[in-house]
């Protein structure tokens, strides 16, 4: 899910993290006013894009990228329209 009030990368399959590393637990805040703990980060290749300082977030419900940590990493405009979303 692209999301764009997301400030970080969120994922909840390990398998999509290919050299995870261990970091120092960070509270993640859910929209349903619940907190979750993020306990790894790294790489997420998409295609041909690839996404660095993923967090892994074993109780999230579903994968989330931060459109404002996108646009930034890949230097690129992200532009919404009814059924597609542009980088």
């Amino acid at each position: 899910m692209i999301d764009s009030g997301a400030s970080k990368h969120l994922t909840r399959d390990l398998r999509l993290l290919k050299n995870t590393e261990a970091i120092r637990p960070i509270i993640i805040d859910l929209p349903n006013g619940k907190q979750t703990v993020a306990i790894k980060q790294d790489l997420v290749a998409l295609g041909s894009l690839g996404l660095s300082d993923v967090l892994y977030v074993p109780k999230l419900s579903c994968n989330l990228i931060s459109v404002a940590r996108v646009s930034k990493q890949l230097n690129c405009i992200v532009t919404f329209f009814d059924h597609v979303c542009v980088l």
